[in-house]
């Protein structure tokens, strides 16, 4: 089809232009749209996408990256032009244009969806600068100077490593639904070996295909050890008690089905858009899967069990500074414990104070008081501070870490070490007790003259206070992963603690409605 038009007439480009002068339609905001207009101005209207009045390879190249949106968990239709709009694009100057914004439109709502999320983050930052949106235009010029479209998409993607696994997590659990999932387990009767039997058959195949049972065949008399090792391999990417036994717990998850399985990984990989790309050290507390990760240098130098809130005081997710450790530090009982917890004991054991080493604290200064003097059953609500004393007994134990928030959450040590021994580590008030406090100190404090390990172990020990601030502050993320990829390369899954993937998942569809 010709065009008409003066010497140097370009219909497309007019086009272009005509329907930038227009206010912003659509799902398109005010401030991108002026994005596509200041970029398309630069450009002198030029199209990026076309060739001609028609679908360039450069366009086709950038439908295609867009196609594979689902392997990073998104849904491809979002991102998809119409074929009919595509299709009208040869028949006027005015549909050309529609494509060419429309595609433009579609690479802004992708960058923005695969690198910050769908919906706004549920981690809160105080004082490390949250993720920033590329703006549009910038986008825009990027694209435009790229060699390769379909490397530029790929490379909006988060590059964490663990983003990497967690993707191609998605894709391996995404292949086992195509090829039909998995059978169902039913349950064994106590001490069943026959190879033969429909129960083990299913049990067998079912921990194969996850890659738990190798493919081996061994006989008989070698089912019972073979399926049960593969059982506590599954067993422990699940967070379960690792008995090697076809136990409810274990074949509750075992029978969860693939789609349940995506849906983890997808969730999951929302969150991991939330946090920065930044390579510099950090510590990583992952609620959902109870452990601390110290990592130096891009790669794990320590990590250590935890113990986070109960599902009624859930820990919160944010990121803050390390600032300083100190030791043999001091409790100040939060007023929501000592009115819900220890005013009512206090009412039947008025000498709990004194065995605990709580110290009672009236007025601005602090002033001590005999607890002895008040009459705790008359008290409906506790009108004093209280405060414990350094040593054994300690709530914090031997070492806080500071790191200022205004949830009044931070990491510390604790006396009551045998919690660490459970499967299920949600007993805290919300805030986060270190299984290996020493240890996670000397990490803070390495390159700081004279401190190391054992002159960390030193100080706890001496049960003086001392605070020691950190020469260079560390970025500490609380996070909350129900799936993840461990460094062995296991895809590992855990319960949902805090109910927060279904109220992630809710939000996301509410969200993709309103759009």
């Amino acid at each position: 089809m010709t065009w008409s038009g003066g010497a140097g007439a370009d219909p497309v480009r007019d086009a272009i232009a005509a329907k930038l002068a227009l206010p912003a339609g659509g799902t398109a905001s005010a401030p991108e749209w002026e994005a596509l207009r200041a970029f398309y101005a630069e450009r002198a209207h030029a199209p990026l996408w076309l060739d001609g009045t028609r679908l360039g390879a450069r366009g086709r190249a950038l439908q295609d990256a867009l196609a594979r949106a689902a392997n990073d968990g998104l849904d491809p239709a979002r991102y998809r032009v119409a074929p009919q709009m595509a299709g009208r694009a040869g028949r006027t100057a005015a549909a050309a244009a529609a494509l060419e914004l429309a595609l433009s439109r579609s690479l802004q709502r992708y960058a923005r969806a695969v690198r910050l999320g769908r919906v706004r983050p549920r981690i809160r930052y105080h004082g490390i600068a949250p993720i920033v949106p590329e703006p549009a235009e910038a986008l825009l010029r990027r694209a435009a100077a790229a060699p390769r479209i379909d490397a530029f998409v790929a490379g909006l993607a988060p590059r964490t490593r663990a983003y990497r696994r967690l993707r191609a997590a998605l894709k391996r659990y995404r292949a086992i639904a195509a090829a039909g999932g998995w059978p169902r387990v039913p349950a064994l009767k106590r001490g069943a070996v026959d190879g033969s039997s429909p129960g083990i058959l299913a049990l067998r195949r079912r921990l194969a295909i996850t890659g738990d049972l190798g493919s081996g065949r061994p006989g008989a008399a070698g089912v019972d050890r073979s399926v049960a090792e593969a059982l506590r391999r599954f067993q422990r990417r699940h967070g379960l008690a690792t008995s090697g036994a076809l136990d409810a717990f274990t074949r509750a998850a075992l029978n969860r089905p693939v789609a349940a399985r995506i849906a983890s990984l997808t969730i999951n990989l929302e969150r991991l858009r939330w946090i920065p790309d930044a390579a510099h050290d950090r510590v990583v507390v992952n609620a959902a899967g109870f452990h601390l990760h110290a990592i130096k240098d891009g790669k794990v130098a320590l990590t250590s069990r935890v113990i986070v809130g109960a599902c009624h005081q859930p820990t919160p997710q944010f990121a803050t500074w390390m600032t300083g450790v100190q030791f043999n530090p001091y409790w100040y009982v939060p007023q929501s414990i000592a009115n819900r917890e220890i005013l009512p004991r206090l009412r039947r054991d008025p000498g709990y104070l004194k065995r605990s080493g709580m110290a009672v604290l009236t007025g601005p200064g602090g002033t001590r008081i005999d607890p002895s003097t008040v009459d705790w059953k008359k008290l409906r609500h506790m009108p004093y501070r209280l405060r414990q004393r350094p040593g054994p007994g300690n709530a914090l134990g031997r070492i806080r870490f500071l790191m200022p928030n205004p949830h009044n959450v931070y990491l510390h040590d604790t006396s009551a070490r045998r919690l660490f021994e459970r499967r299920r580590r949600a007993f805290s008030h919300g805030c986060i007790r270190v299984g290996r406090p020493a240890e996670l100190a000397a990490f803070l404090l390495d390159g700081q003259p004279g401190w190391h390990l054992a002159a960390v172990r030193r100080a706890a020990a001496a049960r003086a206070q001392r605070r020691v601030l950190l020469v260079r502050p560390i970025p500490v993320f609380i996070t909350y992963y129900t799936a993840w990829v461990a460094a062995d390369g296991t895809v590992q899954f855990r319960e949902d603690l805090y109910s927060r993937d279904g109220r992630l998942a809710a939000a996301i569809r509410s969200a993709l409605r309103q759009r």
